[in-house]
């Protein structure tokens, strides 16, 4: 989804970008000024088609963090479900 503040307020404007279906594994966000107007712009990372696990809402996605493997350190697990 892609919102612009207007009058104060978050409207979004997601169709108007050309942006409708565009839902996925957002995963990725950076902040950088990329047209020099002293305002900050961001930059998305999406998982994107290529991935082999594919959720819906028929079949869904599980994302795990935490400390899976008793290291002391936090790891991740994704895990997809199909009933196929």
């Amino acid at each position: 989804m892609l919102f612009h503040r207007e009058n104060g307020r978050l409207v979004d404007r997601t169709a108007e970008a050309g942006l409708t279906g565009t839902e996925g594994w957002w995963n990725n966000v950076t902040v950088a000024d990329l047209n020099g107007d002293g305002r900050p712009d961001l930059v998305l990372g999406n998982l994107g088609s290529t991935r082999i696990s594919r959720a819906s809402s028929s079949e869904p996605a599980r994302l795990y963090v935490g400390d899976l493997a008793i290291t002391g350190r936090s790891s991740r697990s994704s895990r997809s479900i199909s009933t196929a």
